[in-house]
């Protein structure tokens, strides 16, 4: 039974992949930084796993994760990049913090979850699926700018880490449109939209944690 690592587990694709990916049988370690409720009723019901309060956009809090997780002899197999924030604005209301925020929270806790926990995965030729966006190939708009570039961002960590950890598994899944609530889409307007479902988006990432392949750029829509 894998033990996996899903980041922002607690709204959207991440509560949804966890319960799918708990259903199946797998281990999980759950984070979250706010609604803990929906995690937590995970973890009462599914025992063998644990949620955990994490910002990821703070070195100290992902190392104290690892930390955490050693000192309970909870070893991870596999990890899912998933956490991601959006700003839908437009163009001349953009500014440098939004910037600044998207890119700690979309790029950067990715780069910190390698960092300490790159080696362990590398060391069992575990998994890390990094969720990005097909605004980074061919389906960006301006609104959504500072999303786009962090994002763009995350696949340049992806291709980085695939050559850094070289037994491991490491690769990116782009998704289309996720119906969670980042997406500030009215109801009436959602007819009009083609979303990928939670549980096809699940499917994938769950072919991507047992795949023997690396550096692989998988598109959902």
């Amino acid at each position: 039974m894998k033990t996996i690592l899903i980041t922002g587990a607690s709204s959207g694709l991440g509560i949804e992949l966890s319960k799918y990916l708990l259903n199946a049988n797998y281990k999980l370690v759950m984070t979250y930084f706010n609604n803990d409720k929906e995690v937590n009723d995970l973890v009462n019901k599914y025992k063998d796993s644990i949620s955990y309060k994490l910002d990821i956009t703070k070195e100290d809090e992902v190392k104290a994760l690892k930390e955490y997780l050693d000192s309970k002899n909870i070893k991870i197999d596999g990890i899912v990049n998933n956490i991601g924030i959006d700003n839908v604005s437009p163009f001349m209301d953009k500014h440098e913090e939004s910037f600044i925020k998207l890119f700690k929270v979309n790029t950067l806790g990715a780069f910190y979850i390698y960092k300490y926990f790159g080696s362990e995965i590398n060391n069992i030729s575990g998994h890390v699926v990094d969720i990005s966006s097909d605004n980074v190939l061919d389906n960006y708009e301006d609104i959504t700018l500072e999303y786009d570039i962090s994002k763009a961002g995350l696949l340049m960590l992806t291709k980085e880490m695939v050559r850094k950890y070289n037994k491991a598994h490491i690769n990116t899944i782009c998704f289309g449109w996720l119906d969670t609530k980042q997406n500030n889409i009215d109801e009436d307007a959602k007819k009009f939209y083609k979303f990928v479902s939670f549980e096809d988006a699940s499917k994938s990432i769950e072919e991507l944690l047992n795949t023997e392949e690396s550096g692989k750029v998988m598109v959902v829509r």
